[in-house]
């Protein structure tokens, strides 16, 4: 039912922001980080194109720590993605990068490498809901 709404919503609404207002929550909480910002609308579109410039780097980063096994830099890695993901309201790849920084504190190679495709698939998800305005579905 609230999927239905948003998607109203977002046929109603006319301004560049209506391309993102309606992504799945746990991929992109808009309204909590729209709180987060004062409702400031213009800053909200600087924050999600920051977050779009800067992941891929920050992704780049973790995955150079794996491929040379530095698994405590790429714990490191995975706290900074998990709270660049906090802050834009991206649960999916902030539980992710808490799984990442988890299994580099442990020492665990093997689950680093195992989660990022996950991380790359889900990022790319959210480039593509940010990107094509996608709608939620009921």
């Amino acid at each position: 039912m609230i999927y239905s709404f948003l998607e109203l919503i977002c046929t109603k609404t006319t301004s560049r922001l209506s391309t993102i207002c309606c992504v799945q929550p746990d991929l992109f909480d808009r309204q909590a980080l729209l709180h987060r910002l004062m409702r400031d609308k213009e800053l909200l579109e600087a924050v999600i194109h920051g977050f779009l410039e800067d992941m891929p780097k920050q992704i780049a980063i973790l995955d150079k720590f794996i491929s040379q096994e530095q698994t405590a830099q790429a714990g490191t890695q995975g706290h900074k993605i998990k709270g660049a993901s906090a802050n834009i309201g991206s649960s999916v790849l902030q539980e992710l990068a808490h799984a990442v920084e988890k299994a580099g504190k442990t020492d665990d190679l093997d689950k680093l490498i195992h989660l990022m495709p996950q991380l790359h698939s889900s990022f790319k998800d959210f480039e593509r809901a940010m990107e094509t305005g996608s709608l939620c579905k009921s």
